[in-house]
């Protein structure tokens, strides 16, 4: 199973442009893997942006500490409507306005057709690839990041600190940190009750619609994305 992981990731970035496959897995000094991957830079700015940032392949999206619908899409790449090629694609890189940014990325299933969409709790979730993150910028700066979806039966985001990013940029050396878990599953609430009880990947539920919701203070400027072809395993 790591083999076909691995196989399948380094397709998609190779797609993505990164010209080697080989993966190492030793820490950088910056707390991040060593190896190739794909940047994502999140920019904050103090107004919301006009100009069209769509087919441009761009490495960044733009966010708004003021935007009324603060969102950014995703679509599975590798599918017909959604980045045909695979890897990972910035589509539309404005956040600022009432439609959200739009960011195309693999299915993070490490065995999609095994017709299990998600990890039962209390159980061990595996990811086919994994998301690092950092804050830069002036101390201060917070960004607050979490997946959602929405279907036929309503809209659902993920609920516990443990399954929702929240990241301050402090003083001193700003280091990344493994949000494959926040990142590339939704943990929601099926019983309103208030407590995760259902942890589903992205893309999981067919005909759903997913998205990263963000929150930022008007201190923030910048977060680091990176997405690495190594799979990434915690307690559900």
């Amino acid at each position: 199973m790591k083999k076909k992981i691995l196989a399948v990731m380094a397709t998609s970035l190779l797609a993505a442009g990164i010209v080697s496959a080989t993966t190492a897995t030793s820490q950088a000094g910056n707390g991040s893997p060593s190896g190739p991957h794909y940047n994502l830079n999140l920019i904050g700015v103090p107004k919301g942006k006009t100009a069209s940032m769509t087919g441009s392949n761009r490495h960044t999206i733009f966010v708004s500490a003021t935007s009324s619908a603060p969102k950014i899409n995703l679509c599975q790449s590798g599918t017909p409507t959604c980045a045909p090629g695979g890897g990972f694609q910035v589509l539309d890189g404005n956040a600022t306005d009432s439609n959200g940014a739009l960011f195309a990325l693999p299915s993070p299933d490490p065995d999609p057709n095994d017709g299990i969409n998600g990890c039962p709790i209390g159980s061990t979730c595996t990811t086919s690839y994994s998301v690092y993150m950092r804050v830069l910028g002036k101390p201060g700066g917070s960004i607050n990041l979490k997946s959602c979806f929405s279907d036929t039966t309503g809209q659902w985001c993920s609920v516990g600190d443990e399954n929702i990013v929240t990241q301050v940029r402090s003083t001193g050396k700003s280091t990344f940190t493994n949000v494959s878990k926040q990142l590339l599953t939704v943990c929601w609430d099926s019983d309103l009750n208030g407590v995760c009880d259902t942890r589903d990947y992205i893309f999981g539920r067919t005909g759903a619609s997913y998205w990263w919701e963000y929150a930022v203070n008007s201190d923030f400027k910048l977060a680091q994305l990176r997405f690495y072809p190594i799979s990434s395993s915690f307690t559900s």
